[in-house]
């Protein structure tokens, strides 16, 4: 019972909404190199939080110790390590 209340409640905070980044911007006149940079780092990031979001979810799914969860805690940590 209390699993499935924690996984409703990370669905609803991993589906509330979408973040916009504002600090994190190349001037439209900065070199072609540099706006390419600045957008393969703002990819890195976002993709790097999803799959931390995603995996931490199925690690409190997971039973402790098994297997699975320390899959999803190394992806996990993986994950948080890229971000």
């Amino acid at each position: 019972m209390i699993r499935r209340a924690f996984l409703v409640l990370a669905a609803c905070l991993l589906f509330a909404g979408v973040a916009h980044a504002t600090n994190l911007q190349a001037s439209p006149d900065a070199p072609a190199w540099q706006q390419f940079a600045v957008a393969a780092l703002l990819i890195t990031h976002i993709g790097g939080g999803t799959v931390g979001m995603v995996s931490g979810i199925a690690t409190l799914g997971a039973r402790k110790g098994g297997r699975l969860h320390r899959i999803f805690g190394t992806v996990f940590f993986a994950s948080m390590f890229v971000t």
